[in-house]
């Protein structure tokens, strides 16, 4: 057992029994999930320049990333069991759509973190995302530093998550930040 910040930690498998003591003496279990190594981003994106562009960037902030250019081979990785704490998906892909993947995807792994990109600005498919409970909603072309942020704020790197108007700013034509494989353009 390993003494943590209240209570105790045992390291024989990720899914951890802690007991937190009060200071009165009250005892209270519950199970504490530790993840060792670096976190697993999942890309699913039918575009495989899409794809090469995003995990490197991901990969350059410390992630590991498993990629799949489409949503059924991403959902038999996960039903095999693949590890995945992001994810991050296309929305307009041939066979199974973005929004459908993410709907098989949370019946699965509900409590992992989903953003979705998109060259459509579909208001409709907007609501319905945050609807099935995604986690952010950006258009393409991406911006790099919103989208590290956003992805930062997802799996828990900083603290805070995106209000729903920074989640929104990637439906904006603005042009504010720097677009991946673009040189940033200060007005």
């Amino acid at each position: 057992m390993k003494k943590i910040p209240g209570g105790f930690f045992n390291r024989k498998s990720e899914a951890q029994k802690v007991m937190i003591v009060h200071e009165r003496g009250a005892q209270h279990p519950f199970w504490l999930v530790r993840s060792e190594g670096p976190k697993t981003v999942l890309i699913v994106d039918d575009e495989p320049e899409q794809l090469s562009l995003f995990s490197e960037l991901l990969r350059e902030i410390g992630l590991r990333v498993v990629t799949s250019t489409s949503a059924q081979a991403a959902v038999a990785a996960v039903r095999a069991g693949t590890r995945i704490d992001l994810v991050i998906t296309d929305l307009k892909m041939p066979g199974m759509s973005g929004l459908d993947f993410i709907e098989v995807f949370l019946s699965i792994l509900p409590d992992v973190p989903v953003i979705v990109l998109t060259a459509q600005g579909e208001i409709d498919a907007y609501f319905k995302a945050f609807s099935l409970g995604v986690f952010a909603f950006i258009n393409k072309p991406v911006v790099k530093r919103e989208l590290v942020g956003v992805v930062k704020a997802a799996i828990g790197i900083t603290k805070p998550k995106p209000a729903a108007s920074e989640a929104r700013a990637g439906m904006s034509s603005n042009g504010a930040g720097q677009e991946l494989g673009q040189p940033r353009n200060v007005p």
